[in-house]
């Protein structure tokens, strides 16, 4: 069981500690009777309020777009470990992501969990939207409504990607001998063609190029393991690019044991931060990404958000007063921040680009290893492909299913607070549990005592019980002795009666 405790919008301003309980009854028969008992179970909480935190320390965590406990093939983040080789874990900041969780808590971050589209949420109420390893495809209105709020509401967004490659997810397939089937994966560690639409307004996206390798971000040891590269980011001089030199791990994979010699490492750009502007509309709308989407449904090419604003709009755009527009940092591994087979942590990356995304803070060291000027030499590639032939929840088949499967914003209806008297309405006998801290202690003081006295009654009883077997045995002894001598001695009398007669 699960309980989803919030605070509505007239206690934001409240700071305190709120208690309360949770009652459940619990129904069940009697032992040999056909009599129904009716037992009311409650559940003390202590709940710490706190103030609506500021803005640029509020974090919304993606979850609607992780898989829980993936029905089908999501393969593993880190293709190097090979004894787990299904990402099952569920994403969760309680789960393999808690320790990333404690981190953001201990430096001041207030993380809230998005369990629904991003058509859901209020976007002046938080300064990051945090996307980690995402698997589900993005619904046309959110790519639209997330581009709204970067540029209109001043959200930003702060994206770890992972390794994406149809032929890599090819070679790992297994025969399932349950099925009888071939199981190829649904999409890569993250959906990297999904995260490319939906970064597609802001002319950024990811390739299919498997990156792994140690290296360095000035004084932080650093490993890269199976994630993306960057292979699209806007070229304004303010932004920053950095890359590496790494392995090409797809490669690898692909040719296993055949390849004898040592590939030498490519250098490629893995991270990237954006300010994002409102001449980036025009740019990056007006771009010819539509041709580099090979996407191999033919459905997906259209997925365009609007037509090009018009002059008119867009010099009346630009000419409004935006003091504080979204950015987007992007990375191209979440194994870092991922605590089920973390090699080299990068909590302090995650503060960096939060910091940016908040502040618009850029960090001394990622200026310093800005690379963007050379990276824009690079040839543009096309980019990554959806994998055929999977008809999962990662990917479903036709852009039409996608747009019908967006679900519906949830709608909270908040419990008026009730008494213990509104309960006890029961027939059947209630046993209730103790809620107030000082009858706790009046009842642990209480069992503390029993206990006591319960093991000295023990001790007495087991005395008692020796003792009294103890005299058993005497009694028992002297019993048949003083038998034996009245036996004898009639035998005796009986013998001399004889003789003298």
């Amino acid at each position: 069981m699960a309980v989803y405790i919030g605070v509505n919008k007239d206690g934001e301003d409240y700071e305190g500690v709120s208690k309360g309980n949770i009652s459940l009854i619990v129904e069940s028969l009697r032992d040999k009777k056909n009599e129904t008992l009716l037992i009311e179970v409650i559940f003390p909480l202590t709940i710490k309020v706190t103030r609506k935190p500021p803005r640029n320390k509020r974090i919304l965590w993606d979850q609607y777009h992780s898989l829980r406990y993936p029905p089908r093939y999501i393969p593993r983040d880190d293709l190097k470990v090979k004894s787990d080789p299904l990402d099952w874990r569920a994403d969760h900041i309680h789960t393999n992501f808690k320790d990333m969780y404690t981190y953001l808590r201990n430096v001041g971050y207030y993380v809230d969990v998005l369990r629904e589209p991003y058509t859901c949420f209020n976007a002046s109420d938080y300064g990051t939207l945090l996307i980690v390893d995402p698997e589900k495809e993005f619904h046309d209105d959110e790519v639209h409504i997330l581009k709204e709020h970067v540029h209109k509401d001043g959200l930003s967004v702060v994206i770890f990607a992972d390794w994406y490659n149809t032929t890599v997810m090819k070679k790992i397939k297994f025969f399932d001998e349950n099925t009888r089937q071939w199981w190829i994966p649904d999409t890569g560690g993250a959906n990297i063609p999904a995260l490319n639409d939906l970064l597609k307004p802001f002319g950024i996206a990811f390739g299919d190029f498997v990156g792994e390798g140690h290296f360095k971000l000035g004084d932080h040891s650093m490993y890269y393991a199976s994630g993306a590269t960057i292979v699209k980011f806007p070229s304004n001089p303010n932004d920053v690019v950095v890359g590496t030199s790494l392995n090409d791990q797809g490669r690898s994979i692909m040719m296993g044991s055949k390849s004898s010699k040592k590939e030498p490492k490519k250098v490629v750009p893995i991270l990237g931060l954006f300010q994002t502007n409102s001449s980036s509309l025009e740019s990056n709308d007006g771009n010819n990404m539509g041709n580099t989407l090979s996407i191999d449904n033919s459905k997906f090419k259209s997925r365009f958000l609007r037509p090009k604003m018009s002059k008119r709009n867009l010099s009346y755009f630009q000419n409004m007063n935006v003091p504080h527009q979204g950015r987007i940092a992007i990375y191209g591994d979440s194994n870092c921040l991922d605590s089920t087979h973390i090699e080299k942590a990068c909590y302090w990356l995650l503060i960096t680009f939060l910091d940016f995304a908040m502040n618009s803070h850029k960090s001394s060291l990622l200026q310093n290893l800005n690379r963007i000027s050379e990276f824009k030499k690079i040839k543009e590639t096309p980019l990554p492909l959806r994998i055929s032939s999977n008809n999962s929840k990662a990917v479903p088949p036709d852009v039409t299913e996608i747009n019908s499967r967006l679900t519906h914003c949830e709608e909270l209806d908040w419990i008026a607070a009730t008494s213990n008297k509104d309960n006890h309405h029961l027939e059947a006998p209630i046993v209730e549990w103790v809620t107030s801290d000082r009858e706790e202690q009046q009842n642990d003081l209480i069992k503390q005592i029993l206990d006591a006295e319960i093991i000295k009654c023990s001790q007495d009883a087991e005395y008692l019980i020796g003792s009294q077997a103890d005299f058993s045995l005497g009694t028992s002894m002297m019993f048949i002795f003083s038998l034996s001598l009245i036996v004898i001695v009639l035998f005796i009398l009986f013998v001399k009666r004889r003789f003298i007669l």
